[in-house]
């Protein structure tokens, strides 16, 4: 916490006048950073015709958003699983997963995917996008020889993979 003081300018003890603990301090961090995340994503979503259109979108805004804040990306999704606060149950974030999981849920009963398992094929696409943002995050610590193509077209190949994958 003196550390977190230091850099903005206040003793310790004033941040407990805002936060009970470090922990609040952190959720309450996640809590805007994941704000800002949903708040990038939904644009990606309303501009789009097709729900298949709006799923690609939001893919790509996801990744968008990774490689353009890794920082707050590996807080939100790579620093281990978040606790509700106390007296709540849903955690932050929890929101824009679920606006996945209606896609997903709309585009099976338009027959713009396969039928199967909602959640698990949001799942699917969400672990196809959080690689593919974990790999180019980590692109400049790749040994020498290992190839890694255009970003641009990696993340083509990849968001085109994962739609095909699931489209009937």
């Amino acid at each position: 916490m003196r550390d977190i003081a230091k850099r903005v300018g206040c003793s310790a003890p004033a941040i407990y006048l805002h936060f009970e603990s470090k922990d609040d301090l952190f959720l309450a961090t996640c809590s805007r950073r994941f704000e800002e995340f949903n708040a990038s994503v939904m644009i990606a979503l309303a501009e789009k015709e097709t729900i298949v259109e709006r799923l690609e979108a939001l893919a790509r805004a996801y990744i968008a958003y990774g490689i353009e804040n890794p920082s707050h990306y590996r807080v939100l999704f790579a620093s281990g699983p978040l606790v509700p606060p106390e007296g709540e149950e849903e955690l932050p974030g929890i929101d824009g997963f679920m606006v996945l999981i209606a896609a997903v849920e709309a585009a099976m009963g338009e027959g713009e995917l396969r039928q199967g398992d909602p959640v698990a094929v949001a799942f699917a696409l969400w672990s196809v996008v959080h690689g593919v943002v974990m790999l180019l995050m980590d692109k400049d610590d790749y040994p020498h020889g290992v190839p890694l193509p255009d970003v641009d077209v990696l993340i083509d190949a990849v968001v085109s993979m994962a739609l095909k994958g699931i489209t009937p």
